[in-house]
């Protein structure tokens, strides 16, 4: 050992072993006491294929381990977590065969700690070294495997990573299962929104709130509030190890905090609809604090016009000035209109009854209107300069347009139809000028066994994986156009969320 540790004072010595001088090296590196050296990444680097085989064998040694009652772990993993890239970089492919072969073995079995552990493992030095390819597979599976576990064990391991890797999606998923979770003290939905804040697993990092709208916080602000009451909370007396409901707590500071620093109109109108929400008449006061402090802050540095401050504090909103601001207010804009369909006193029931664009359209477009606050107006039907006609509308006082194409999902279109109408309709009809470069398809599902094959893989999708499906194509769509174009894809979801008294005694008997 200490010929290499001499020779590694020449920046040339990894080039002038042979091959099997090589070998020999990576195999003391296993050696080393407190994880891989750092010499390993210029021995990878001059020679990838010896160490590749070592290191190699020795991961796959590892994952074949059964583990024990204390639990697995391998030492070669986590260094390879911390390590150099050249040498992380190169059992990259490995890890990934061995994730789609036996990890995926693994992950149809019943969950277990040993088998969350070596997933972990393997994904920890996935996410820290893959690059845009390795991490946009991971996020497929990932974003696969968080609706295969619906709220189960395995649930709690997958979210923090979509998190990481997609934070919208992240949102989508964890809002939809929330919304069917009771409100427990210590229960599921509290475990959930712990572990995405649960540093100890090596997945609990809290970067991807920065990545997330105002919007988004709002609504993560809210339900992590109505599942983790305060007046729940946990009191220690002594010293004491965090448990998923102290980690449920923090989480529920901590995206208050985020929301609370954001900054923008989008933030400051967030936090007049959190004032507002019965959920926090206790925190009004405090709310409005906190957003004056913001406002006064942003107005030092000359963010926005007095006239603007004013319109906000009207409780109006701002119209879209760019292609972008139109395409944020869109966004929310459908958020709010899942959102209402959540509520009790929504009208998912009454929607779920229409078979028929026509009847759904003026519906739609009622909401969009009395949500509008004065930042645009809505228009059914409007005719293009090439005469087609668009189903909604948004124009906004300064030019920008938005368009909402709708299509009822029950009706006789396969998914490739649907897909085609991203390109043929929305795009190629209703986008070509220049102030509405934003558009949506928007698909209502409202039977709960509605089906459709995948153009492509042939198999069987639910809502869910269509929406995948056509918000793919979106962004496909979006990306030839290039600029400050937006192209969306929704899937409103008018299935019932709980079934009726009826349907429920029938299941039992």
């Amino acid at each position: 050992m200490l010929h290499f540790k001499v020779d590694t004072a020449d920046p040339h010595w990894a080039t002038k072993l042979k091959p099997s001088e090589a070998e020999l090296a990576a195999r003391y590196a296993l050696l080393e006491l407190n994880g891989l050296p750092s010499w390993l990444g210029s021995l990878a680097k001059a020679h990838p294929t010896q160490v590749e085989a070592v290191i190699g064998i020795e991961l796959f040694d590892d994952l074949l381990d059964a583990g024990s009652d204390s639990g697995w772990h391998s030492g070669v993993l986590q260094s390879l977590r911390n390590s150099a890239q050249e040498t992380a970089r190169l059992m990259l492919p490995r890890l990934e065969d061995w994730l789609a072969s036996s990890g995926s073995t693994l992950m149809q079995l019943p969950h277990s700690p040993v088998n969350e552990q070596k997933l972990s493992h393997v994904v920890g030095v996935l996410l820290v070294h893959g690059g845009p390819e390795v991490h946009g597979a991971l996020e497929e599976l990932t974003a696969a495997q968080v609706r295969a576990a619906g709220a189960g064990p395995y649930f709690d391991f997958w979210l923090p990573i979509l998190f990481t890797l997609a934070p919208l999606r992240g949102v989508a998923n964890l809002l939809s299962v929330l919304s069917e979770l009771p409100v427990e003290a210590d229960g599921t939905a509290v475990h959930i929104i712990g572990s995405l804040f649960n540093e100890r697993t090596g997945s609990g990092s809290t970067e991807w709130t920065s990545k997330l709208e105002p919007a988004h916080l709002l609504q993560l602000t809210l339900e992590f509030h109505r599942h983790v009451r305060s007046e729940d909370d946990l009191v220690h007396d002594t010293v004491y190890s965090p448990g998923a409901r102290d980690l449920a707590e923090n989480g529920r500071r901590y995206i208050f905090n985020a929301l609370m620093k954001a900054s923008g109109p989008e933030a400051l109108a967030a936090k007049f609809s959190l004032a507002a929400d019965p959920l926090f008449e206790h925190l009004r006061d405090r709310i409005a604090t906190l957003a004056q402090e913001r406002l006064a802050e942003e107005l030092d540095s000359c963010a926005w016009a007095p006239t603007e401050v004013a319109t906000l504090l009207s409780r109006k909103e701002l119209p879209p000035k760019t292609t972008t601001d139109m395409a944020q207010l869109l966004v929310d804009r459908l958020d709010d209109l899942q959102e209402l369909l959540l509520r009790d006193t929504g009208p998912r029931a009454g929607w779920a009854l229409i078979e028929d664009e026509n009847t759904l359209r003026p519906l739609i477009a009622r909401e969009l209107e009395i949500a509008s606050r004065e930042a645009y107006t809505v228009d059914q039907e409007a005719v293009t300069t090439d005469g087609k006609e668009t189903d909604i509308r948004l124009r906004a006082v300064s030019g920008y347009q938005a368009t909402i194409e709708l299509k009822v999902g029950e009706k006789a279109r396969s998914a490739r139809e649907l897909c085609d109408t991203i390109d043929n309709q929305l795009v190629k009809k209703y986008m070509a000028h220049r102030d509405a470069r934003t558009g949506c398809l928007l698909v209502s599902v409202a039977k709960p066994d509605k089906y459709w094959q995948h153009p492509e893989t042939k198999k069987r999708i639910d809502r869910f994986g269509l929406q995948e499906l056509l918000q793919a194509k979106a962004d496909e769509a979006q990306r030839r156009l290039g600029g400050e174009a937006r192209v969306l894809a929704r899937v409103l979801d008018l299935v019932p969320r709980l079934p009726t008294e009826r349907q429920a005694t029938g299941a039992s008997s």
